[in-house]
């Protein structure tokens, strides 16, 4: 499964717990409200502009710039330039470091280190860049860009991601018996160099940017979502990339039908996309589980593409999806029950 950047490192997805602790995508922990295993399924590769891949699901959710999409929906329009967010620096907090980062990153630059330790890797923000000036001070050049260049590629790949934990881009370029590259894109105001030579070159002229660029079947694996506590619902996975946690509004609307009766749900969005493609695909998506390892449960309920009901008394227990416009108010209303939740998916 793929692992998650929590405050003690990488921890694969499936090892996770409710209360958990990870990095939202602007580099604050947050909690994890719960984790939901859904078995073997087909996995697929998502690709980004910068090398990074990452699996997942046909029904993973990722921000990207025009909303919040399934990896199916993506890869349907996988022509349309589909951004996603670069994560903020991550805020790992100081660490005591045997040597100044600075010093260390020139030692393991001039080749008298072939990687970087792990304390190095989690250490505060100051000391990552400080550990990453040294490197670039030491074997960065200006060429078409900034760029790191090391015989070891396990280097070469410690430096991309010390870089992406910075907030940039690192694109890692492996060149046989030549040292390899990594191409560096660093957010405005993280200075590069401390050597007044190249401080001098260098010019910021474009900011950090990652785009899906392919999409392709990998086979199966074992697969979990988890739901997190912070607003924007992001977290950052492998590469230090930025994703979307599952739709715990999906899972609760199967909670309180299941558990309450009579009960309804009225359900909105601020648009239709955000209530049909995402939370109404991510309650069919739970109610397959909830079938497929409850059926005695799960067979009680039906999915349309408006409602989610209670087999037995449709009229008396449901979900009912209705979007949410500023002229159009009484889309919610007229709504009674002994039980009733109101869901408002603001994503």
């Amino acid at each position: 499964s793929e692992p998650v950047l929590t405050p003690t490192g990488w921890t694969p997805i499936g090892d996770l717990r409710e209360d958990d602790t990870v990095f939202a995508w602007d580099g604050t922990p947050t909690r994890v409200l719960g984790v939901f295993p859904q078995g073997k399924r087909p996995v697929f590769r998502v690709r980004f502009s910068d090398g990074v891949e990452v699996l997942a699901d046909n029904d993973h959710l990722w921000r990207v710039s025009d909303g919040v999409l399934t990896t199916r929906k993506i890869a349907d329009t996988i022509n349309r330039n589909h951004r996603v967010p670069v994560c903020r620096p991550v805020l790992h907090p100081h660490a005591n470091l045997p040597i100044d980062p600075y010093v260390f990153g020139v030692w393991v630059g001039n080749g008298d280190g072939d990687s970087i330790p792990r304390v190095y890797q989690f250490a505060s923000v100051e000391q990552r860049v400080a550990l990453l000036q040294g490197l670039l001070d030491a074997s960065g050049t200006i060429d078409g860009g900034l760029v790191f260049e090391a015989a070891p590629l396990y280097l070469v790949e410690q430096v991309a991601d010390l870089v992406r934990s910075l907030g940039g881009t690192a694109s890692v370029e492996r060149r046989g018996q030549r040292p390899h590259r990594v191409r560096i894109v660093l957010p405005e105001g993280l200075t590069p160099f401390r050597a007044q030579k190249k401080a001098a070159e260098y010019r910021h002229t474009t900011n950090p940017e990652r785009v899906i660029v392919s999409i392709e079947p990998a086979g199966e694996q074992n697969c979990t979502c988890i739901a997190v506590e912070h607003p924007d619902k992001l977290f950052i996975t492998r590469g230090y990339t930025v994703t979307h946690n599952t739709a715990f509004e999906a899972w609760s609307v199967l909670w309180f039908l299941s558990c309450y009766y009579p009960a309804k749900v009225p359900c909105t969005a601020p648009t239709s996309h955000q209530l049909s493609d995402v939370l109404w695909a991510e309650i069919a998506k739970w109610h397959r589980i909830l079938r497929d390892r409850m059926p005695a449960l799960g067979n009680e309920f039906e999915w349309t593409t408006e409602e989610f009901r209670l087999r037995a008394a449709p009229k008396e227990s449901f979900a009912v999806a209705r979007t949410s416009r500023a002229e159009q108010p009484e889309a919610l209303q007229g709504f009674h029950s002994e039980h009733l939740m109101f869901l408002l998916d603001e994503a």
